[in-house]
């Protein structure tokens, strides 16, 4: 079914293959709120694989604060020009059998902070993003 209401393409590639992961510190990477420890570097994944589903990022399933904030430093000056974020809102089990306990979801907006290694939760909701992410849900 074609997405509609909405300007983007599903078929884009990136036409050099060009990744920014061998620029990432990965050592310096963290994430506040995540499920498990390192679940945030986990999903910075090689260009290849931007479509696989796992690993994923979630915050903690007892936690009511669904917020997520990673940070990710690169060892030098990168332009980028895309970003894959992806989710999903249900997990199907083989047998077609829909599995709402393991749901999971992306985010529905996404802030970026620019060259920050001082932000917390609520510095992050005090600043004004140097760019903020409207993104539609993974079933659009």
């Amino acid at each position: 079914m074609p997405c509609t209401g909405h300007d983007h393409d599903h078929d884009e590639e990136d036409e050099l293959g060009v990744s920014l992961q061998s620029h990432i510190n990965m050592s310096q990477v963290y994430c506040l709120n995540e499920h498990q420890p390192n679940a945030g570097k986990s999903i910075l994944k090689p260009y290849v694989d931007r479509h696989t589903l796992e690993p994923s990022l979630q915050s903690p399933r007892d936690d009511d604060d669904v917020e997520l904030l990673i940070h990710v430093p690169f060892s030098e000056a990168v332009s980028m020009k895309t970003i894959s974020i992806s989710g999903r809102a249900s997990v199907y089990l083989p047998n077609g059998i829909e599995n709402t306990d393991d749901a999971t979801s992306a985010p529905s907006t996404v802030k970026i902070f620019a060259n920050r290694i001082d932000l917390d939760f609520d510095t992050a909701r005090d600043l004004d993003a140097d760019m903020k992410l409207d993104l539609f849900p993974p079933e659009h």
